[in-house]
């Protein structure tokens, strides 16, 4: 496991992606992803980068993908059979987290290098790297917008990473790659529960602006010809009604005063979906698989 210092980038690919982007700007689909991307609780809220660090970093130790298991195998099977993971490859996987995927893919790829803004997912990333002998993987703590370098990857990668959903940094994403552009991301929008609490809450937040079919569509709109696959995992909760208040009180608490009568009220709700002492609920995690040739 490799940590690597940036060094100053010379490169204009950047600048010419930002300069690219210009051109689609005032696209109106551009303009209806954006009206929603910032509904998002992030956003809506208006919290600053350095909070919304914070954020990643207080769960950067407890965050797991388990959730997502079943949809990761899927993914890896599905690069694999199309060719787009290949042991000669070079990668980066930008927004690495603990290496949900990269450390999957490193078995598929020559190397990875990952990106994230996190120390405490850097951290664990390098931990698991050490743990199973891993040596073909690199660590960049950095946030994937001031990242630049002069490298080229085979293949760009990002997963599940707030950040990425934008034009910008989905064009500056391209100009990482040589072969491959790989973008996964939810498709869920909020559930009906969460949709009650946030209303309750006078709280007009949604996960909706970060459907892969904005980015999808847009691709097409700037003449590249992507791919998306839809994926999906059920997923069971079935846990105390205390615990899963505490969680969803914990998991507020970047956003709302959580007050008595703010966890009053989050408890009535979630009793709805309670039998007796318990929390009960089904769903359907739903996510994207976003291929493209990078222009």
């Amino acid at each position: 496991m490799r940590r690597t210092k940036l060094r100053p980038s010379r490169s204009s690919r950047y600048t010419t992606a930002r300069d690219e982007m210009n051109t689609y700007s005032d696209i109106g689909l551009c303009k209806e992803w954006e009206a929603e991307r910032v509904k998002h609780p992030f956003f809506a809220e208006n919290m600053s980068k350095d909070s919304i660090f914070k954020c990643w970093e207080s769960v950067s130790e407890t965050y797991s993908a388990e959730r997502y298991s079943i949809i990761r195998e899927e993914i890896l099977a599905d690069l694999s059979k199309r060719g787009i993971l290949n042991s000669d490859y070079t990668m980066i996987d930008i927004g690495s987290g603990p290496g949900t995927f990269a450390i999957p893919m490193s078995r598929h790829v020559r190397e990875v290098t990952c990106v994230d803004s996190s120390q405490g997912m850097i951290r664990r990333l390098e931990s698991e790297c050490l743990a199973n002998k891993i040596d073909n993987v690199k660590a960049i703590l950095e946030d994937w917008e001031r990242y630049e370098t002069d490298s080229r990857f085979d293949l760009a990668f990002t997963s599940l990473c707030p950040p990425m959903n934008t034009p910008e940094s989905i064009m500056k994403m391209e100009t990482c790659a040589r072969e491959h552009c790989i973008y996964v991301s939810s498709m869920n929008d909020n559930s009906e529960m969460i949709s009650r609490i946030w209303k309750a809450l006078g709280k007009n937040y949604s996960y909706a602006g970060y459907n892969t079919r904005y980015p999808y569509d847009f691709l097409k709109i700037i003449g590249r010809s992507p791919k998306l696959r839809e994926l999906s995992q059920d997923q069971v909760v079935d846990i105390p009604l205390d615990e899963a208040i505490d969680n969803e009180v914990k998991r507020m608490l970047p956003f709302v005063e959580t007050t008595e009568e703010v966890r009053k009220t989050i408890a009535e709700i979630m009793t709805d979906y309670a039998e007796g002492p318990r929390f009960m609920i089904r769903s359907k995690m739903k996510v994207g698989l976003l291929t493209w040739k990078p222009n």
